[in-house]
């Protein structure tokens, strides 16, 4: 430990100011360093001048950033915690995605538009007016390579891995907390639904038995198409028939139980499974094409009669058919949130659209529900019990 020459010494609690010295005595810096406690050790800082009023000033404002932290107002500034960037964060972040087998390229895209714009700013010293800024600029088409405007929908998705990363950072206490990270606001929900009716005539007209299952597994569980062409078999229990899926913003696995229609599509794919292919939906031993699904489920609505593309349907939609499907079988929005791994109801609710003849059947419930209540309540309370009294006049 190197030997100190105090200079200053507060009261208690109040730090002191002291010089370095090394071995032999001699000071290691002309600068004052300042030294107090925080979260159980002494936590030493050097104030970058000589004056001693101006490194008393430097100890205050470590002091008041001690208390602001106690009442978590402020980010605790400890040395270790300054030289952390917000680069480090989102290599650490990817890092944890790559472990779990959550690897994008999307993402991995996206962490580098961060990195370029944000990387070099420490941690601790992120503000709102950071993300204001980040936003503007990627609205300007910094970040790109020919400068193109970026919409507000990938705005949000790049803010949403920054947040994941800060998230992550608190979690294994590199940081006290995440700051506020707004995101812009989405005007991008398709209230469009591919009719529920029209899919088994969809499903034959796909030319690939592969595509098939595939656009079947999207109608019955209600998951992402680029999740459900990640399933691996190493997810896949024989022994139980359940298939554990990895979260993908890295929260706890969702454990199907393959039963019914789903064992139905398993065990076709299990007919055709290749040992030198990972993935449960794979064609000729490869990963599906997504543009390949893409234009062959175009095709499949176009043979149907029905519009395809951006003014028609997507494929994307069968998201919400299924989402739909699941509420109108009787499920509750948490155990339909469960096939869909949405992680919160506000999301989830996006997916179900709200159609007049969804509501018609809701109205349906409704009187069925009634006439059975009062079908059922005793005879006696039946003079004093009146369920829509008449207005007078009618």
């Amino acid at each position: 430990m190197r030997v100190r020459e105090t200079v200053w010494r507060g009261d208690r609690g109040k730090g002191t100011i002291f010089y370095r010295l090394d071995g032999d005595g001699k000071r290691v810096s002309p600068n004052l360093y300042v030294g107090y406690r925080a979260e159980g050790k002494e936590q030493v800082r050097s104030t970058l001048t000589a004056d001693l009023a101006e490194a008393k000033e430097v100890l205050d404002e470590y002091l008041f950033n001690r208390k602001a932290a106690k009442r978590d107002l402020d980010v605790l500034r400890t040395p270790k915690a300054e030289r952390v960037t917000v680069a480090n964060l989102l290599d650490a972040n990817l890092r944890r995605r790559q472990e779990k087998k959550l690897e994008s390229n999307d993402v991995e895209c996206r962490t580098e538009t961060l990195r370029k714009l944000l990387g070099r700013i420490r941690a601790v010293d992120y503000r709102p007016e950071h993300t204001d800024k980040y936003k503007a600029l990627r609205r300007e088409g910094a970040g790109t390579a020919r400068h193109q405007k970026v919409g507000e929908t990938a705005i949000c998705r790049e803010l949403e891995i920054l947040n994941a990363a800060f998230q992550y950072a608190v979690k294994r206490q590199v940081l006290r907390y995440a700051p506020f990270i707004e995101k812009p606001k989405e005007d991008n929900v398709r209230e469009k639904q591919i009719p529920l009716e029209r899919f088994p005539a969809i499903l034959a007209a796909l030319p690939c038995s592969d595509t098939r299952d595939f656009c079947e597994w999207l109608l019955l569980t209600a998951t992402r198409p680029k999740g459900a062409r990640a399933l691996r078999w190493e997810w896949f229990h024989r022994e139980t028939w359940t298939l554990s899926v990895p979260s993908e913003k890295g929260g706890n696995a969702r454990k199907f139980s393959i039963s019914g229609t789903l064992r139905r599509v398993i065990e076709r794919r299990l007919a055709v499974r290749r040992l030198d292919c990972p993935f449960i939906f794979h064609h000729d031993g490869k990963a599906l094409d997504e543009r390949q699904v893409r234009r062959q489920f175009s095709g499949a609505l176009e043979a149907c009669g029905l519009p395809s593309g951006r003014a028609g349907f997507t494929l994307y939609d069968t998201k919400k058919t299924a989402a739909g499907l699941l509420i109108d079988s009787g499920l509750s929005q948490r155990e339909a949130m469960h096939f869909s791994g949405h992680a919160t109801e506000n999301m989830f609710d996006r997916y179900v659209i709200k159609s007049p003849a969804r509501h018609g059947r809701n109205v349906l419930k409704r009187d069925k529900y009634l006439a059975k209540r009062l079908a059922d309540k005793p005879a006696v309370d039946a003079d004093r019990v009146v369920v829509f009294p008449k207005v007078s006049g009618e």
